[in-house]
């Protein structure tokens, strides 16, 4: 990514930052750059263009990354949220189907013990 750069208060304002910093040369300044504001002679302005150009394709396609990423992730949530109702409909509905099976194995459970009781009383009183 592009530097940032200072300039300083003396009167170099009128010289090309990159040139002075960067090139180790002294040229007059042809325009100011708008986003950094930094004095600049055209061919460093090219220069310094062309850096911002690959800051911002490097920041889009960083972008467009993490919106595959989200899209990934939203799309796996999605899928994993269904597959969990299905799974807690699917444990309802074997148990739902198994409990009048259980429901009569206990029931036959507490004839049986009421019947054995019966029996041990009538053991028992004779």
């Amino acid at each position: 990514m592009a530097s940032a750069i200072t300039t300083s208060n003396n009167n170099d304002s009128e010289f090309c930052v990159l040139c002075t910093s960067k090139h180790n040369r002294n040229r007059p300044s042809f325009c100011q750059c708008k986003h950094c504001s930094i004095p600049l002679c055209l061919d460093c302005m090219k220069e310094h263009h062309e850096e911002l150009l690959q800051d911002v394709a490097e920041i889009s396609h960083q972008y467009n990354e993490l919106q595959e990423l989200l899209q990934t992730k939203q799309t796996m949530i999605v899928d994993e949220t269904i597959k969990s109702i299905e799974d807690v409909n699917q444990y309802f509905e074997t148990y739902i189907n198994e409990l009048p099976e259980i429901q009569r194995k206990i029931i036959l459970d507490i004839e049986r013990a009421k019947q054995v009781a019966r029996v041990k009383r009538e053991i028992y009183n004779e």
